[in-house]
């Protein structure tokens, strides 16, 4: 599942300030540690930044640094997505997503696969984050990951002929009410 760069971020920056913003970095959750200061939203994207291009092409963020990732990495990581992935979601499109999923590899919708089990701290619902606390911020090489996922989910859709209207079966079965 794919998530629009700057709202991936942002997420990160709501959840848990104790382990996302903290600096230094607690390394493992074993250890009781209280983080020292909180870091400024500009070391944190250079931090949390280009998360899924990193994954995509094998490049570790560093985790007591800036990412390793770079301009020169985006084309490999549009190849290993366009020709290595089974399938690709959208987390904004989440219950496209699940109905599309089903429609490819078969099995029961069910209503754990529409849960958000992974809610960020204090959330009141949305996820749906105000991009003004980036002060102009764009995540370049993920909004490019971002756009060719975005582009591979639109084309599964049309070949699976996937809708909330087909999707109603699959929110039927699991239990949800569709509007």
């Amino acid at each position: 599942m794919f998530r629009q760069p700057e709202q991936r971020v942002l997420s990160a920056w709501h959840d848990n300030f104790r382990v996302f913003r903290a600096d230094p970095f607690p390394v493992s959750a074993c250890r009781n540690e209280t983080f020292t200061k909180e870091l400024p939203m500009e070391t944190f994207t250079s931090r949390w930044g280009s998360w899924e291009t990193g994954q995509i092409v094998g490049k570790g963020q560093g985790l007591f640094g800036e990412m390793t990732v770079s301009a020169d990495d985006v084309p490999k990581a549009l190849e290993r997505l366009e020709e290595g992935f089974a399938f690709v979601g959208l987390q904004e499109e989440w219950e496209l997503s699940i109905c599309l999923f089903h429609a490819k590899f078969g099995g029961p919708c069910l209503s754990v696969d529409f849960q958000n089990t992974r809610p960020t701290m204090g959330s009141q619902g949305s996820s749906v984050y105000d991009t003004s606390l980036l002060k102009g911020w764009t995540d370049e090489p993920d909004r490019q990951v971002y756009a060719k996922a975005k582009e591979l989910f639109e084309k599964d859709l049309l070949e699976y002929g996937i809708s909330h209207e087909t999707c109603k079966p699959c929110y039927h079965e699991a239990g949800l009410e569709m509007n």
